[in-house]
């Protein structure tokens, strides 16, 4: 799973906005999904570590969701539904950085 389009994501962010995407994930207006939040807290959590047993997929199935069997399909589909989480905050930090968008919006 390390080569995954979600744990390359993760990689390429600065650790400030690791910490932003969690705070993103977490907040139920944008995800109301707990396996999503806990998916990607452990994935901030252990992105630049070497421990490959982090991103393994028994492992990342287990965080998000605990005491179930593993279900590769149900781990991709979290997985995705990750990403378009992620991506979901790129676009609104990106919105929020540029006040003359949040202008535009404000007056539609």
């Amino acid at each position: 799973m390390v080569n995954s389009l979600l744990v390359r994501a993760f990689q390429q962010l600065p650790p400030k906005e690791l910490g932003a995407v969690v705070d993103f994930v977490r907040c139920p207006l944008f995800n109301r999904r707990p396996e999503v939040t806990r998916l990607c807290e452990h994935l901030a959590a252990h992105v630049g570590k070497r421990a490959q047993k982090a991103f393994a997929a028994e492992h990342l199935f287990q965080v998000a969701f605990p005491g179930e069997d593993y279900d590769n399909g149900r781990l991709r589909h979290l997985m995705s539904y990750s990403l378009e989480t992620v991506r979901h905050y790129l676009a609104w930090a990106e919105w929020q950085s540029d006040s003359g968008e949040r202008q535009k919006s404000l007056v539609r």
